[in-house]
């Protein structure tokens, strides 16, 4: 019995769709949280929910581009953070730059679509740029967001609300932990993909299938039964109903002859009925024993205990 490794490999499409999906699905989200972020935005969970969808794409690009090679899976995802998180801040930074406009034309009477009033204010804006920050391009326009800084609740943020409670190096520091968030969640949904097992011989990824549920309290006798090949134990600690644990396989969908990953899993219900798992073995066995202990399973015995 061993741990599944995976191969490494990985072919020029298959960076080419994990890497690709995964900017795409960046450009999308930046899109998406900056629009929202114009009515509300929820801080931490936003950033949450960012990483789970890209890192979700970059995923998939694992699998449709069968990339086996976590070093490339999670630069992938780190690349597709760090871009949409890029994106999300020129556009944050081309808003502030559109009220800007927006306030001037008010002032001195002018329709800010004109294309000479259009250039005359972004001159304007950039001599202020320059001389209060220093230079004119992305990192002096986040400069002057991070002045305006902003101010965070359970509501979102926003800087209109009363005086901002971020402002200067905290909002640097802020966005930094968003793009870790960002980031890690990506990275790690991509190491996860890259580890599924995969049979090579096929070029398949293996597929799972629950076998059976476990009495309570059973997990660690149905453990020691795989390790020590004594399939014939495994019908008295299974059950239908209400079970406190779950035997399951992955294993080649397309051959018979691929190791197959055997999974225990504890089942817990919480008060509302809602159901968690958490693997307690994982081990890959030879295809025979694997036979083996499905035809133990189908065999009828004596009844098991109940569950409880």
């Amino acid at each position: 019995m061993a741990n599944y490794v995976p191969s490494g490999k990985v072919g020029p499409v298959g960076i080419g769709v994990t890497l690709g999906l995964g900017l795409v699905a960046g450009v999308v989200a930046a899109a998406l949280f900056h629009l929202v972020g114009r009515f509300f935005y929820l801080v931490l969970l936003f950033p949450i929910l960012w990483g789970l969808g890209i890192g979700m794409a970059v995923a998939m690009g694992v699998r449709i581009g069968k990339c086996r090679n976590s070093v490339v899976g999670i630069a992938a995802g780190l690349v597709a953070a760090v871009a949409s998180f890029g994106v999300f801040q020129v556009l944050e930074n081309r808003h502030v730059k559109s009220t800007f406009d927006e306030y001037l034309a008010k002032e001195v009477k002018v329709n800010v679509k004109d294309s000479a009033v259009a250039a005359q204010f972004d001159k304007a804006y950039d001599e202020y740029l320059l001389r209060e920050h220093g230079g004119t391009g992305f990192m002096a326009q986040l400069s002057v967001r991070a002045g305006m800084g902003m101010n965070i609740s359970r509501r979102g943020r926003s800087g209109k609300d009363g005086k901002p409670m971020i402002t200067g190096a905290g909002m640097y520091v802020y966005w930094f932990v968003e793009l870790a968030i960002i980031a890690g969640m990506c990275g790690l949904l991509s190491l996860g993909a890259t580890r599924s097992a995969f049979c090579e011989k096929c070029e398949e990824w293996y597929e799972s299938k629950e076998l059976a549920g476990i009495v309570s309290g059973r997990t660690e006798q149905v453990r020691q039964a795989i390790v020590s090949k004594d399939y014939g134990r495994l019908p008295t600690l299974i059950v239908r109903t209400n079970p406190g644990g779950a035997l399951s396989v992955e294993k080649c969908p397309k051959c018979s002859a691929a190791p197959v990953v055997v999974k225990i899993e504890s089942i817990t219900t919480d008060d509302k009925g809602k159901e968690s798992r958490s693997t307690d073995f994982e081990e890959m066995i030879s295809a025979a024993a694997a036979t083996a202990m499905e035809s133990a399973l189908t065999t009828p015995s004596a009844p098991g205990p109940a569950a409880t």
